[in-house]
């Protein structure tokens, strides 16, 4: 009679014991991977033009933890040719890759070549970013005026620009 008595509360606790193990097994996992994403380089872009389509102003915030690279920023065409520009407040108006670090915001500002006129309706922005992130954005009009605006972007690293 007296091993009955222990052998009912035993099988009851483990019976507990699975479903507790049941339930936080896969919370655990769902909290890891969440952690995990948070931690990884996610740089998320906004493009915006000016009524006049003199400027641009690219705003990159990396909503992750880990430091990334903007590799490549440029006004472009429809067919992605090139279109001048020059971006301000960087050195001779070339941009330059830079890391961005976690959670860090940073803009530029694009400004179009006086010789080649505004921009086109069809102008676009494209980013490079990480190992091999690619997009084209489209710049959403807005009232303000963007051209002469500074950037604020990171000085040029020494030591090269390489991932």
């Amino acid at each position: 009679m007296h091993a009955e008595l222990v052998a009912a509360p035993t099988a009851d606790l483990w019976e507990t014991l699975k479903l507790v193990l049941a339930i936080a097994a896969p919370a655990v996992g769902i909290g890891t991977a969440v952690w995990k994403l948070s931690k990884r380089f996610r740089p998320s872009f906004q493009a915006k033009i000016d009524p006049e389509r003199q400027g641009v102003r690219l705003d990159v915030k990396n909503k992750g933890r880990r430091k990334g690279q903007i590799r490549l920023v440029a006004a472009v065409d429809d067919g992605e040719g090139e279109w001048p520009s020059k971006f301000a407040g960087l050195p001779n108006g070339e941009f330059h890759s830079a890391w961005l670090g976690g959670k860090e915001n940073r803009h530029l500002i694009i400004n179009a070549v006086e010789a080649s006129g505004p921009f086109p309706p069809e102008v676009r922005v494209l980013v490079e970013s990480g190992k091999d992130s690619r997009e084209l954005l489209s710049p959403a009009l807005v009232s303000h005026v963007i051209h002469g605006l500074p950037s604020n972007w990171p000085p040029r690293e020494s030591g090269g620009d390489s991932i």
